[in-house]
């Protein structure tokens, strides 16, 4: 059974010691730019309708919103910094990260997020994906949090013990539970952070350099790796191919444009041709 490393459902701000983060101090503002004197607007919600005032306010680590943990969202990526209840400063980051809602993914496998409005009366409803288990759904109503109690979730039908309000928002986070802590390049922005830069997913950025490990090539001088080379250059052609500085074993001759950027050996056969970059 492979192993999973489970994350939690919100995310923890600590102090300088590592300690939960209690009655601090959240701001969110343009990239490059201090979030303290130049704020962008965050929200309650994915819809983007609930704005939450600023700076935002931890208790024991968590954002909270009527006693229980929340979620925050921004349209656009952000700068942020972190004080302690004192007001000392506990991180600034010019360029935050976070996951873009609706594309997101958790180890390959498609991070839900299903909205719908209560009449008062239905208390099934249908979800966008399957969840293996309930404890893989969060579920928000009006911006609240959910006691799992509250419900049920089976297969793809989300059930309450008691119908939501009329006209109450609610909001359900799912994913199947064997993928939970993993995250799809797909699914993380990248931005460089220089001016003008755009937001870009992680793996657009990752393939602009294609390699030859990420074909298989072992890199050992021993593992045959003729078919990750011709595979990379197959892929690739006319980009030349990244080749991490290792020795290769080739059997025959691979053709095709290979560059590194220390000594890459090939061994047992030929590559035309590697151009080593490193002067």
């Amino acid at each position: 059974m492979a192993l999973t490393q489970l994350a939690p459902p919100y995310p923890i701000f600590t102090d300088k010691s590592g300690s939960p983060l209690d009655a601090g101090y959240l701001y969110f503002g343009e990239v490059n730019k201090n979030p303290e004197t130049n704020p962008i607007q965050v929200y309650y919600d994915i819809s983007l309708t609930q704005p939450v005032a600023q700076p935002i306010r931890t208790s024991n680590g968590y954002v909270m919103r009527n006693g229980a943990p929340t979620l925050i969202y921004a349209n656009d990526q952000f700068s942020v910094t972190v004080r302690d209840k004192s007001g000392s400063l506990v991180i600034y980051s010019p360029v935050g990260y976070g996951i873009v809602p609706g594309s997101a993914q958790a180890g390959g496998s498609a991070l839900t997020y299903d909205t719908f409005v209560g009449d008062g009366a239905t208390v099934n409803f249908t979800l966008t994906g399957s969840v293996l288990i309930g404890t893989a759904a969060d579920v928000f109503i009006d911006g609240v949090y959910q006691s799992k109690d509250n419900y049920s979730v089976t297969g793809g039908v989300l059930t309450f013990s008691t119908a939501p309000p009329l006209l109450s928002e609610i909001e359900v986070v799912s994913a199947s539970v064997s993928n939970l802590g993993g995250t799809n390049a797909s699914a993380v922005v990248f931005n460089s952070g220089f001016t003008g830069a755009i937001n870009r997913t992680a793996e657009a950025k990752m393939a602009e350099v294609p390699s030859v490990k990420d074909f298989g090539a072992i890199g050992d001088g021993v593992t045959d790796d003729t078919a990750a080379f011709n595979a990379a250059w197959a892929a690739a052609d006319p980009q030349a191919v990244y080749v991490p500085a290792a020795s290769y074993a080739i059997t025959g001759t691979v053709t095709g444009k290979f560059f590194s950027f220390g000594v890459a050996t090939v061994v047992g056969g030929t590559v035309t041709t590697i151009t080593n970059l490193v002067p």
